[in-house]
């Protein structure tokens, strides 16, 4: 399981001023610094809840993009080279690829236990 905040400036003013205190209470509240992706005037937080794996929150900051989730793929390292990913890709980073690959339908190619949101600006 995942935190998530995010913050919208909706009089197109840079959310990044504001976003600092939120990173802080979330870091103060789950013990762990909150991962970052900016764009288009919102700035998304997601830091993973306590007891939960490292590894439930990834950003893509060249995409712009970042998942959140709880994912065991069958076949994560020939998923993960077809993506031209490292072999050793965590499962989510995977399904965040996919997704950016393939768009919604990435789901036909995804085998196991997953549980996923991509923000996608």
């Amino acid at each position: 399981m995942s935190a998530f905040a995010a913050i919208v400036s909706l009089e197109h003013r840079d959310p990044l001023v504001r976003h600092h205190d939120v990173a802080a209470a979330l870091a103060e509240i789950y013990g762990t610094t909150p991962l970052t992706q900016s764009a288009d005037g919102c700035v998304l937080l997601a830091a993973p809840l306590p007891g939960s794996a490292a590894d439930c929150c990834v950003m893509d900051a060249a995409a712009e993009a970042g998942a959140v989730g709880h994912v065991l793929l069958e076949d994560r390292a020939s998923l993960a080279r077809e993506l031209e990913l490292p072999a050793g890709a965590a499962a989510l980073h995977v399904c965040l690829a996919a997704y950016l690959r393939w768009g919604p339908r990435c789901t036909s190619r995804l085998s196991g236990e997953y549980s996923f949101s991509v923000w996608d600006t």
